[in-house]
C-alpha cells in the first residue's frame, strides 16, 4: 500500500442501419444551446437530477455540509495516458481522493509489472494530482482467468474507509464536472442517498466516431458505516445495492447496473466513455494482445500471431497505417460525430490544444500524419502508378475530405492538402475506372 500523500452535434452521412443509434444518441446528447456556468456561479443542485426506471425525475437538495468525493479506477499501462489525463483534468479538482489499483497480471492471465510508480514519476502532467492519489498495488490470484482477474484488483475499494460518495468505473469513463459538484454539495430529494449510474455516450478511438449511447456506465454509490446512511442508499451490500461478487454481477461483466441515473437537466452530457483512445497504434495493439477480455476483434485476427503475441510488429503497423485513418472500414459498430463546444469535457474547452488527439477533428493526429506520410513516399517513389495503388487512393480521398470539412483547411500552409489532392487526381485520372462510378 502506497499512499501520495449538444446542440452542435453534426453527423455525417452514413448508411441508414445506423440511424437508429443515431436517434438514441441525439435524443441523449439534446438541444442545449448554453453552456455550462462557471463553477461557483450557479446552484450545483439546480442543473442535474436523478431519473428512475419510470421515467420520474428526482431533484436535488443541498446537504448539511459538503461530502467527501471519492474516484476508484482501475489503471493498466503508460498507453492509457491520453485517457487518464483528460480525466484528471475534467475530475481531480471535484473530488478530494483518487484511489488507483493495478494488478500484477494483464487480462490475459500473464504476469506483469506493476506500471503505475514508473509512470507517476516519470510523467510531469501527472505532478500535480499526486497530493490526492493513493495507490493501491494489488496480488493477483495465479489461477484467475478473464473477469476474475478484474474482480481481483477491485478489491482495492475495501481499503478506502470512511464516508462519501464513491465513483466507480473504469479509467476511460469521465463525469462531467456539473455531476461532480452535485455528488458533492447535494443529494437526492427522496432522502435515499446516491445509487445511480451515470449515462454517456460511447466514443472509440477518439471523440469523432461514436456507437451511441454507452450500455456499461459508471456507478455513483454512498460509501460509510450504517449510521452515516441513508435508509435504502448504497453500503454494507444493503437490499438495494448492487453487491460486488459475482452472483449479482451480470455473466462476462462487472459493470453494475441500476435502475436510477443521473442526468443533466439541460440535456447536456453527464459523461464521456473514451474507449480505447490510447496513445496510437502501439497502444491500441497492447490493448488488443494484453488488456482485452473479451478476446481479438475479428478486424485484428489476420495480423496477430498467436504464438508469439509478444511480437505486434503487423498489428501495429496495420493500426497505423490502415485502421487508424479509417476505422468505421473495419469496425462497423461505429460512425462519425462532430462535437460541439456544448458536449465537450470542460476540461477540452479550457485547453483544446492538450486534447486534440482526442478530438477527432481539425489536425486529427491520428489521420494528418500518416496520411501526408504515406502519399508523400508514395508519389515520390518510382512505383507509383504500378499495381494495386487502392490503398493509396483511400488514403488521399479520405484525407482531402476530411481537410476539406475542418475549418483549418483554410489557415496556414495547405501543402500537405495540395499534395494529398494532386496525388488523388493523378490516380484517379491515368485509372481505368475513370469516369465510372460516384466521383465523390
Amino acid at each position: 500500500f502506497i499512499s501520495a500523500a449538444q446542440p452542435s452535434l453534426h453527423i455525417s452521412r452514413g448508411a441508414a442501419a445506423t440511424m437508429g443509434a443515431l436517434r438514441l444518441t441525439l435524443a441523449f446528447l439534446g438541444a442545449s444551446s448554453a453552456m455550462a456556468d462557471p463553477a461557483g456561479s450557479q446552484d450545483p443542485c439546480a442543473g442535474v437530477v436523478v431519473r428512475t426506471q419510470d421515467g420520474d425525475e428526482v431533484g436535488l437538495k443541498h446537504r448539511p455540509s459538503d461530502a467527501r468525493v471519492v474516484d476508484f479506477i482501475q489503471f493498466f499501462s503508460h498507453h492509457e495516458l491520453p485517457e487518464l489525463h483528460l480525466r484528471l483534468a475534467e475530475m481531480a479538482d471535484d473530488v478530494d481522493e483518487i484511489h488507483i489499483a493495478e494488478g500484477d497480471r494483464n487480462f490475459m492471465g500473464a504476469s506483469k509489472e506493476y506500471a503505475w510508480p514508473e509512470v507517476s514519476k516519470s510523467d510531469p502532467k501527472l505532478e500535480k494530482y499526486l497530493k490526492k492519489i493513493t495507490y493501491h498495488p494489488m496480488k493477483i490470484d495465479p489461477s484467475a482467468t478473464g473477469y476474475e482477474i478484474q474482480e481481483g484488483v477491485l478489491k482495492a475499494m475495501d481499503k478506502i474507509h470512511g464516508s462519501g460518495a464513491l465513483i466507480e468505473g473504469d479509467l476511460d469513463e469521465i463525469l462531467s464536472r456539473d455531476v461532480l459538484r452535485a455528488l458533492r454539495s447535494c443529494e437526492p430529494e427522496d432522502g435515499r442517498g446516491w445509487k445511480a449510474n451515470v449515462p454517456m455516450g460511447n466514443y472509440y478511438y477518439n471523440l469523432g466516431w461514436t456507437t451511441g449511447l454507452w450500455g456499461g456506465p459508471p456507478l455513483v454509490r454512498n460509501f460509510g458505516p450504517p449510521d452515516t446512511q441513508h435508509h435504502g442508499s448504497f453500503l454494507h451490500r444493503s437490499p438495494l445495492a448492487v453487491d460486488h461478487s459475482t452472483a449479482n454481477v451480470a455473466q462476462h461483466t462487472y459493470i453494475h447496473k441500476v435502475p436510477n441515473s443521473i442526468v443533466m437537466k439541460d440535456k447536456r452530457p453527464a459523461g464521456w466513455h473514451i474507449s480505447w483512445t490510447l496513445d496510437g497504434a502501439e497502444g491500441i495493439a497492447n490493448k488488443i494482445l494484453n488488456g482485452h477480455i473479451e478476446g481479438y476483434p475479428d478486424w485484428a485476427k489476420p495480423y496477430i500471431n498467436d504464438a508469439d503475441a509478444t511480437n505486434p510488429e503487423a498489428l501495429v503497423a496495420f493500426l497505423r497505417d490502415d485502421f487508424l485513418i479509417h476505422p468505421d472500414k473495419w469496425d462497423h459498430r461505429i460512425y462519425r460525430v462532430k462535437l460541439g463546444q456544448h458536449d465537450l469535457p470542460m476540461a477540452i474547452v479550457e485547453d483544446r490544444g492538450s486534447f486534440k488527439d482526442l478530438l477527432g477533428e481539425g489536425d486529427d493526429s491520428s489521420l494528418v500524419p500518416a496520411a501526408s506520410t504515406y502519399l508523400q513516399s508514395h508519389v515520390n517513389s518510382e512505383d507509383y502508378g504500378e499495381g494495386d495503388d487502392s490503398s493509396m487512393l483511400l488514403v488521399a480521398a479520405t484525407y482531402v475530405q476530411h481537410r476539406m470539412n475542418s475549418q483549418d483547411h483554410l489557415n496556414g500552409d495547405d501543402s500537405s492538402l495540395a499534395l494529398a489532392s494532386a496525388a488523388y487526381v493523378q490516380f484517379h485520372a491515368t485509372s481505368d475506372d475513370y469516369g465510372n462510378g460516384d466521383e465523390f
